[in-house]
């Protein structure tokens, strides 16, 4: 009956202390590794800009306005609309 004697006293606490650290621990990592994920998110706006007949309208400046933190862009369209 080793695990009774005081040799073998609290090294089960002990290595469940480690164990929980270090699940701590990993979980903290993951989370940091996620949570950076999340913050960089991108977009992406495809499409063409026509006339009211359907004809692509070259060299067009349009605007990108970002409604909840106010950021704007101002982009140039290629010469193919």
């Amino acid at each position: 009956m080793k695990f009774l004697s005081p040799t073998f006293a609290g090294s089960f606490a002990a290595a469940v202390k480690r164990s929980v650290c270090r699940l701590a621990v990993l979980l903290a990592a993951f989370f940091v590794m996620f949570a950076a994920q999340a913050l960089a998110q991108e977009a992406t706006i495809v499409g063409t800009v026509t006339d009211s007949s359907g004809v692509a309208v070259p060299n067009v400046s349009i605007t990108v306005t970002n409604t909840d933190i106010g950021i704007v862009r101002t982009l140039i369209i290629s010469s193919e609309g």
